[in-house]
């Protein structure tokens, strides 16, 4: 063994390496034993990094020797370490504020780009309602929107490791617009399903039940997409636009209610195709009301059809005149019936004509039920259905030409021209010698046209309209198959304890006459909050007679035409007052302030105020009453005014406190918050 002269020693115990500087490989004596070193320099000092951090080495080289570097270098200057360790952290620095400042600005554009797109995205939802495109541009629409929020999410995705309540705001905000969409694009793919079960099999063929099971899918499909939209906006703590908030909670209430009708076919599928008769064949009473008379189910029950259906196809259609019914009663032996207050003043019996004469859809229905029966009909529910939708059925095809009579029939034409005809009684042929013969035949071309159009969307849409403005409602003698129709909100029922105050004016027509038919009417409620919460209301109903000389003169141009001659017919159609037995329906706990022309009544679970309206041609009379409203709660004060089906428009004048707010050209039932 060589000895090592050249090595200094006691390195291990010299250095200093508390800074935790690493040199790689270094050997110390032990570890050199027994190997050869030619160019170590000698006489090193001690090297102590801990206080002098400064290294210095003058040109030497380590060719064979790999204590330091494993290849050739030469040190020919001071290495400060301090220094460089300080010129590393500020390069980490800078770099770290570089990349802070791009992923900002990277975040911040992402936010424009987000924003944007949402923005874009919601324009074109509410422009749905402008109905521009019809329903190709209405799902066109829809689905660029859909591809707005879909990048909307995709770009979201780095916000998400962010925290806040404004992100999840954001983050909630966009899946729900995306899961609305993806709502909307599952009831066009429904829509779409049907129109080409339709094509294949021609509407005359198709058993609607069948359709509706294979359905099914798609009404599951929708509820999954509503229940993950309403969630998403539930989750939403905060909408910084308070004119945004109250229009979309709008909105969410109609999509709640979808979503609940929705859950009510999905969890009672077996029993809704019950109610349209997909297992047995049953028999319903179809009642055609005249709004030109108003009653409380919408307006005389002039004509009607039984009709069985199976499989909610028609199997078979019989259309009658109501009298044709009354003649049958008049041959029955039953237990006559008085007329009730109010029909007592019109006739002095009571029969199947005035049946429809209750407020509540279930006695109406009950009464109709015992007259039909006692006519030896049996049934098992009943349609009924206003004018309203014939009016509106017409402008979607814009008129029929009607031989016949050798007259297009327009919405605008059809109630007068109609009218006039059947109680003119100049068409009468053919095996059914009714009066109403006109309108029956009228009826089957209307509906050949209806075929040939196949504008089935527009069809659809005044069916849900009016089924939704209680224009078209259905009740089943089945208790079962009645309930689902009332979760449906298809049988008319109204649930008055939504709002504090409520009022539901009642109309039903003593006049004889068709003066319905241009009676406008219009409300003004005048409020004041007492001191210890109490509500002094005052309610006033106004009804105006707008007949005019010139539209006298169309309707006498319209008689010689036709040959019209008869005073009686003249006199039917406007010449005398208009009439009306009213009666408003309030909360129980309403006190009504007693006056000479009205009576008050007990309706259960209801106050009712009754009276009579009598209105002369081109006259305006303002009928009103007040009553008091207890508030031990001192609950903000809020109201609605139900409307009766068939009134088409209405106007509403509130004054709260001294303040007045007008609203026109209202089609449904009107709600008022005092904020």
């Amino acid at each position: 063994m060589r000895k090592l002269k050249d090595i200094r020693k006691n390195l291990d115990s010299e250095i200093d390496i508390t800074q935790n500087y690493v040199f790689p490989e270094v050997h110390t004596e032990k570890s050199l034993e027994g190997k050869e070193t030619w160019d170590i320099c000698r006489g090193l000092p001690s090297i102590n990094l801990q206080e002098n951090k400064s290294i210095k080495i003058i040109e030497n080289k380590t060719l064979f020797f790999d204590a330091l570097w494993r290849k050739k270098f030469t040190f020919s200057q001071t290495l400060d370490i301090s220094r460089k360790r300080v010129l590393f952290s500020k390069i980490t620095l800078f770099y770290t504020i570089l990349i802070i400042l791009w992923l900002s600005l990277l975040l911040y554009l992402d936010k424009i780009v987000i924003e944007a797109r949402v923005n874009s995205g919601y324009n074109k939802l509410t422009s749905i309602a402008k109905e521009i495109g019809g329903i190709e541009g209405t799902k066109k629409l829809v689905n660029d929107a859909r591809f707005d929020f879909l990048v909307s999410d995709i770009l979201f995705t780095p916000f998400k490791f962010l925290t806040g309540q404004k992100i999840w705001n954001g983050y909630h905000a966009i899946k729900w617009w995306k899961m609305l969409t993806k709502s909307l694009d599952n009831i066009f793919a429904m829509y779409d399903k049907v129109l080409i079960f339709i094509d294949t099999k021609d509407i005359k063929n198709i058993y609607f039940t069948q359709l509706l099971t294979n359905l099914s899918p798609e009404f599951l499909n929708i509820e999954d997409s509503l229940r993950s939209t309403l969630y998403h906006y539930q989750s939403i703590q905060w909408i910084w636009n308070k004119f945004l908030e109250e229009k979309l909670s709008l909105q969410i209430s109609r999509l709640q209610l979808v979503l609940s009708q929705v859950e009510v076919i999905n969890n009672n599928f077996s029993t809704f195709l019950d109610i349209l008769w997909h297992r047995e064949r049953k028999k319903y009473l179809v009642v055609f009301q005249n709004s030109d008379e108003i009653r409380p189910t919408g307006g005389f029950m002039g004509s009607m059809a039984v009709v069985e259906v199976f499989r909610w196809k028609i199997q078979k259609f019989s259309p009658r005149d109501v009298y044709s019914f009354e003649w049958d009663l008049k041959k029955s032996n039953y237990e006559r019936v008085s007329p009730p207050r109010g029909i007592d003043t019109l006739t002095s019996s009571f029969g199947l004509r005035d049946a429809n004469y209750y407020i509540n859809l279930k006695d109406s229905s009950e009464t109709i039920r015992f007259f039909v029966e006692k006519s030896g009909q049996e049934i098992d529910g009943i349609i009924y259905i206003n004018q309203n939708i014939l009016e509106d059925l017409l402008k979607s095809i814009w008129w029929v030409e009607f031989k016949k009579i050798n007259k297009k029939i327009t919405a605008e034409n059809f109630s007068e021209i109609m009218s006039l005809l059947v109680e003119a009684k100049i068409y009468k042929e053919g095996t059914q010698w009714t009066p109403k013969k006109v309108l029956f035949d009228f009826m089957d071309v209307f509906k050949k046209k209806l075929l040939e159009e196949k504008k089935y969307s527009d069809y659809g849409k005044v069916l849900f309209d009016h089924f939704r403005r209680r224009e078209i409602m259905m009740y089943s003698f089945n208790r079962e198959e009645n309930g689902i129709l009332k979760e449906l909100g298809l049988d008319g029922t109204i649930e008055y304890r939504q709002t504090l105050d409520f009022s539901y004016p009642v109309y039903t027509s003593l006049s004889g006459n068709k003066s319905d038919r241009y009676m406008e009417r219009s409300y003004k409620k005048n409020i004041k909050i007492n001191a210890d919460c109490s509500i002094q209301t005052n309610l006033s109903l106004i009804s105006r007679h707008s007949f005019s000389s010139k539209k006298r003169q169309e309707l006498l141009d319209m008689m010689k035409q036709y040959n019209i001659s008869s005073k009686k017919t003249l006199e039917i159609q406007w010449s005398w007052d208009n009439y009306q037995f009213v009666r408003v329906i309030l909360p129980q706990e309403a006190i009504v302030s007693p006056q000479e022309n009205i009576s008050i009544r007990d309706y259960g679970k209801r106050r009712g105020v009754e009276f009579y309206i009598r209105t002369q041609p081109t006259q305006t009379v303002d009928f009103s009453f007040k009553y008091t409203l207890p508030n031990k709660e001192c609950r903000a004060y809020d109201y609605m005014l139900y409307k009766q089906p068939w009134i088409r428009e209405y106007d509403v004048e509130v004054t709260l406190q001294g303040k007045q707010e007008r609203f026109s050209w209202l089609e449904r039932d009107f709600f008022y918050s005092w904020k």
